[in-house]
Order: structure tokens, then C-alpha cells, then sequence
């Protein structure tokens, strides 16, 4: 289990935090390096479309290994309904339609900080391609970290091999505020850190 000392990969702070660092956990798992700046952020930005992509060709659906809710309405209260007052005020409410949901969210999702949503399509995105994986998010509390999110819930992590990737992630700041701050940790399955230049034959 990582602790207060578990050191961090590189990480962005353009907003794009969350899928920088699933995707950088992609391509380390590949034994692939992301050396340069304009890598990382690529990176983070094709991932977000992927997993924006994912959740809309699936909006009206129940993800496999989420809650018993439609991607709408998971996307909705992580958004829209549970955000502060003040953000409400200034973007409005998204209604209860579906269809109007979906409006509402291609709008604004370009601005948002990504989280629990996307944290789901992820993992289904891997399922999806067999890949079984586990993501544990931390918060430090009082110089320890703490399990604050599994994505999937251990109730519904079940898998023929019984076999998990493990991934590991630091949340740090205000929870849905401009200063919460995800980082993969050297932990769980990527305990070894960066890949190693792999040696010509």
C-alpha cells in the first residue's frame, strides 16, 4: 500500500490532472515512457476525449461496474447537482432530462475537472479490453494517506483470474474545487516507477 512517502510520476496542472494521470498509467504499463511536455498533455487530452467519448455513446446506459444509475445521471450529480452554489448560479441547472443533460454536458465539459465519471469510464474502458483494473484514490489526512475512493467498489470486483491491476492515486486539495489535484503514485501495480530504456539486442 503506498504511504505519506509514496513518491509521484510527473503530473499537469492545466486542469487536465485526472487524465493525465490514467493515461501516463496506460502507457508506463505498456513500458512505454512520456518524456516530453508536449507528450504529457497530448496524452491527457486524448484520453479525456476517449473517456468523454465512452460515457456518451453510453448515456442512457448503466455502466458495468458502477452504480445502478444511467452515465447521465452519474454524470449529472457529479457535475451539476453537486456542486457548489455558487457554480450552479453561474452554469444553471441541467434539468432532468436526459437528452437535456447530454446538451448541458457537451457545453461545458471541455472546462470541467474531471472525477468520479471518468475515473468509471476508465476502468470500464479496460474491462472493456479485458484488461481487469482496480483504482484506490488516497487523500493525506493528518500525514497519513487514507482510502477515500475504489473504483470499482470491492463488492463488485470479480474477475476469472481473480487477478487486478492496481492503481493508485493521490487526490490533494478541496474536493470539486479549482484545487483539487490528482497524481499517480508509485504504487500498486507501477510500484517499480518509470520503465526502464529497454537495451538494444
Amino acid at each position: 500500500l503506498p504511504s505519506h512517502t509514496s513518491k509521484g510520476f510527473a503530473n499537469l496542472q492545466n486542469g487536465d490532472c485526472l487524465p493525465h494521470a490514467l493515461g501516463l498509467a496506460t502507457q508506463y504499463l505498456l513500458n512505454r515512457k512520456v518524456t516530453r511536455d508536449a507528450e504529457h498533455i497530448s496524452l491527457a487530452s486524448q484520453l479525456r476525449v476517449l473517456l468523454h467519448r465512452h460515457i456518451n455513446d453510453h448515456w442512457l446506459e448503466e455502466p458495468g461496474l458502477g452504480p445502478a444509475m444511467a452515465w447521465s445521471q452519474i454524470v449529472t450529480l457529479a457535475h451539476n447537482t453537486s456542486v457548489s452554489e455558487q457554480e450552479r448560479a453561474q452554469f444553471g441547472e441541467w434539468g432532468s432530462d436526459a437528452e437535456q443533460q447530454r446538451m448541458r454536458w457537451h457545453a461545458e465539459r471541455d472546462g470541467m475537472y474531471c472525477g468520479l465519471p471518468e475515473l468509471l469510464a476508465f476502468v470500464e474502458c479496460l474491462r472493456l479490453a479485458r484488461v481487469h483494473t482496480s483504482l484506490r484514490v488516497w487523500r493525506q489526512v493528518r500525514g497519513v494517506l487514507q482510502l477515500s475512493t475504489r473504483v470499482p467498489e470491492p463488492a463488485v470486483e470479480q474477475t476469472p483470474s481473480g487477478r487486478f491491476v492496481v492503481l493508485d492515486l493521490q487526490l490533494t486539495g478541496e474536493l470539486d474545487s479549482a484545487n483539487a489535484h490528482y497524481k499517480l503514485l508509485q504504487a500498486g501495480s507501477l510500484r517499480d516507477g518509470v520503465p526502464k530504456k529497454r537495451k538494444r539486442s
